[in-house]
C-alpha cells in the first residue's frame, strides 16, 4: 500500500523529482530553493490518491510470413 508524501514543484520547470515524507521536509526544500531562485514560487503539494492500471493488452497488426 502507498503512503501518503509531498513533493515540491515550480511550474517553470517541469515535474517534481524528490518524494518527501514529511511536510517539513518539503517545505524546508521548497524554502531552500526559493532562496537559490528569487523570483520563482515553489509549492508543496500533497499526494492525495494513487491511480493504476495493470492490465496490458496487445493485439498484433501483422501476422509474420513462415520463411
Amino acid at each position: 500500500m502507498d503512503s501518503q508524501f509531498y513533493v515540491v514543484w515550480n511550474p517553470a520547470h517541469g515535474l517534481p523529482r524528490v518524494r518527501h515524507n514529511e511536510e517539513h521536509e518539503a517545505r524546508a526544500e521548497a524554502e531552500r530553493l526559493a532562496g537559490a531562485n528569487p523570483g520563482q514560487t515553489f509549492y508543496v503539494m500533497l499526494a492525495v490518491s494513487a491511480s493504476a492500471s495493470n492490465a496490458v493488452h496487445t493485439r498484433r497488426l501483422h501476422e509474420p510470413r513462415p520463411f
